[in-house]
């Protein structure tokens, strides 16, 4: 029958009812980011990215989570999936 495999019917879009753990977990770390904590601005770009405009006493911190500086716009942008864990630990934001 055409849709079955060796496991059986497809059920929600994974074969044989497969629990896709590694897009429940993004999902979690992909929760919406404030619009501001402290000094620290920041906005998304589509949804995948999110921009950051902060003093430079946090270049670092960008860096370390996989940021991209702008210097045209004067930002950073970051990974939406590698900022969740960065903000609560070193900005003070508490979830």
């Amino acid at each position: 029958m055409e849709g079955e495999g060796a496991l059986g019917p497809a059920q929600d879009g994974m074969a044989g009812g497969v629990t896709d753990h590694k897009s429940i977990a993004r999902d979690r770390v992909l929760a919406d980011v404030p619009p501001s904590i402290g000094p620290v601005v920041f906005g998304t770009l589509g949804v995948g990215w999110v921009m950051v405009r902060c003093p430079r006493q946090y270049d670092e911190l960008m860096r370390g989570a996989g940021g991209v500086w702008e210097p045209g716009a004067r930002q950073w942008l970051v990974e939406r999936r590698r900022i969740g864990p960065v903000i609560p630990v070193r900005i003070g934001f508490q979830l």
